[in-house]
């Protein structure tokens, strides 16, 4: 047996998370069994549908006092009973919040290191690449000179979200964060053109005036405040990818009026 430390779900959460709904628990692995791998965790992507989830609020399970709780990793395979991979092997899967993982070889995706570093495996070229290339090409299906709009632009959904724009033709592609540090991020690093600060005193206006002509395509990660700006910014026939609403994830209850 192999030892190994995990961080699980103490009580079931009704609220906004703190510290002490969660502990650190140690526990036995076993030898993997057929078609099982035991994975060193490497890397662990803290998405915010995690939080979502743990009130039960997200389409994935809702974890229970006792469960590991849930997160998408990078490891590295050091026991396999899977003639598909090898000890060595690099993958990623969900493997939640614990140092090693038995999982199933296949739910996991072998990767090659060689390509990129490790950790874009679960940003870029992972779940959040994946959904930023969905929201664009899919679904919001950019054209050339579209003038686009991006909150949570230095996240990693976001940040790709507008590059991604960019390829496709968009004319103006505009991000909105919490900081200056973060703008900076978004125009300097990822190319956007522009980035707001949504703690400055004067954000709506500087949505309005860097589109005069309105929103062809706004990517929501937030909903809420910043959504309704949008909205009100929104050129005809502009469109809305809602692809998250973290303002509402730990809201005790959801706000009055219209809301997705």
């Amino acid at each position: 047996m192999t030892q190994t430390n995990a961080i699980i779900l103490a009580r079931a959460v009704d609220a906004k998370p703190v510290a002490g709904d969660f502990r650190m628990q140690a526990s036995e692995l076993v030898a993997p069994g057929e078609g099982e791998l035991m994975v060193r965790v490497i890397y662990l992507s803290l998405d915010p549908y995690v939080g979502s989830a743990l009130r039960g609020r997200h389409m994935t399970r809702q974890p229970q006092p006792g469960d590991v709780i849930p997160g998408k990793a990078l490891g590295q395979v050091v026991e396999s009973n899977s003639a598909q991979f090898f000890v060595g092997d690099y993958v990623t899967g969900e493997m939640g919040w614990r140092e090693l993982a038995l999982v199933s070889a296949g739910q996991m995706r072998k990767v090659d290191p060689g390509i990129a570093p490790l950790s874009t495996q679960i940003g870029v070229a992972g779940m959040p690449g994946l959904t930023a290339y969905a929201s664009m090409h899919h679904l919001a299906e950019v054209k050339a000179g579209d003038q686009v709009l991006v909150s949570s632009a230095a996240g990693p959904v976001g940040g790709t979200v507008g590059q991604i724009a960019r390829i496709m033709g968009a004319a103006n592609v505009v991000g909105i964060a919490g900081s200056d540090q973060k703008c900076s991020l978004v125009t300097d690093a990822y190319g956007f053109d522009d980035c707001i600060n949504y703690k400055d005193p004067d954000w709506k206006d500087q949505i309005a005036a860097a589109f005069p002509k309105g929103i062809n395509v706004y990517h929501d990660n937030v909903g809420g405040e910043l959504l309704d700006t949008a909205l009100a910014n929104l050129a005809d026939y502009g469109r809305v990818v809602l692809c998250g609403l973290a303002s509402q994830y730990h809201a005790d209850e959801r706000p009055a009026g219209p809301n997705p």
